[in-house]
């Protein structure tokens, strides 16, 4: 007999002509899983899309704004693709991909705008500790971006994948004991 899992209760089941299957959790996870990809690299995204938006609302297309200290010179591309890598570690920090959150718009929707708190602190406290100029028309137009194209990317996921569930892709088998008017059915 096959070895047992610490945390199965049984043996894995046969196909009749096929290896055995067993109940993993990574295939139950799957879906979730694949949901958090999604979310990631649409967070990125958006953040990437949004330093764009911000470095030319606040410098024009052409604009080659620059941080500059005493010390050394930083460009926004720069600070925009910084912020590009981050932003999903502040989403991550804020629960943003936490399962329960799935497909819960509020909630969703809240620990974005958190992230975005998140970021704005992050920002303030590094260039405040490092005494660099930064350009309050860029933060100003950055924070509020990120959130907003993170927020209109989990609308749109939470969309399509609503849409995958109504064709019954992503549901589980459950097996329901005790009466039928206790189980909600």
């Amino acid at each position: 007999m096959a070895d047992l899992h610490p945390y199965r209760t049984s043996a894995p089941t046969r196909e009749p002509d096929g290896p055995a299957v067993a109940d993993s959790s990574a295939q139950r996870d799957a879906p979730y899983r694949a949901w958090v990809g999604r979310a990631r690299a649409g967070d990125v995204a958006a953040a990437a899309l949004a330093a764009a938006a911000a470095k030319a609302v606040r410098f024009g297309v052409a604009g080659s704004g620059r941080l500059t200290t005493s010390d050394y010179r930083l460009s926004y591309v720069a600070l925009g693709v910084i912020v590009t890598l981050a932003w999903p570690l502040f989403v991550g920090l804020a629960g943003g991909y936490e399962l329960r959150t799935l497909l819960v718009g509020v909630e969703e929707l809240r620990r974005v705008v958190r992230s975005g708190i998140y970021l704005l602190a992050a920002l303030g406290f590094f260039f405040f500790a490092t005494n660099v100029d930064l350009s309050r028309g860029y933060v100003g137009a950055l924070i509020p971006l990120v959130a907003i194209f993170t927020g209109l990317w989990r609308f749109l996921l939470r969309t399509l994948t609503t849409r995958q569930q109504a064709r019954g892709s992503g549901h589980h088998n459950v097996v329901a004991v005790g009466p039928v008017l206790g189980a909600g059915l």
